[in-house]
């Protein structure tokens, strides 16, 4: 794929980068593949290491009750907080592989993906903050979305 030399159209970037994810399908897959297969893994260990408080008998006194909630509170916060960890760094170490790799073929025509891996590990704490940055500047704009359009669907539910 050699590299543009003027600005492109949004149809000629749709087919450029879709040729090349075609041409070199198995080179993005695989990825892909081994970081599902990770966080899987990952998954099944977190969950295993951190099993669910079995709930008490419907007959339990309020005290039992309320530990048992705390118990599972307290889990199911574990889990998802590990989770996360290990969803973050796998995914952005997987997307810089990937980003790495698509643009060495667009630059220079060649690239291998251990190439691009060497190239992503020493950059992955700054790939990390700025995959924490996007993704709370992602949420914060959600959030400007969403409540707004609660606000004004209330305000115009009750104009009736």
């Amino acid at each position: 794929m050699e590299k543009p030399s003027r600005e492109l159209s949004i149809g000629q970037i749709l087919s450029l980068t879709l040729n090349l994810y075609l041409s070199e399908f198995l080179q993005f897959f695989l990825p892909f593949l081994i970081a599902g297969i990770i966080t899987g893994l990952s998954m099944y260990a977190i969950i295993s290491s951190f099993p669910i408080p079995t709930p008490p008998s419907a007959t339990a006194p309020y005290e039992e009750i309320f530990e048992w909630l705390v118990a599972l509170v307290t889990t199911a916060i574990i889990i998802g907080v590990l989770s996360a960890l290990v969803t973050w760094i796998v995914g952005t170490t997987t997307t810089g592989i990937v980003t790495k790799y698509a643009s060495d073929q667009i630059e220079k025509g060649t690239s291998t993906l251990g190439a691009s891996l060497n190239f992503t590990i020493p950059k992955l704490p700054s790939l990390l903050i700025a995959q924490l940055v996007t993704g709370i500047l992602t949420a914060i704009g959600m959030l400007l979305f969403f409540i707004p359009g609660i606000i004004i669907t209330i305000m115009f539910s009750r104009a009736r």
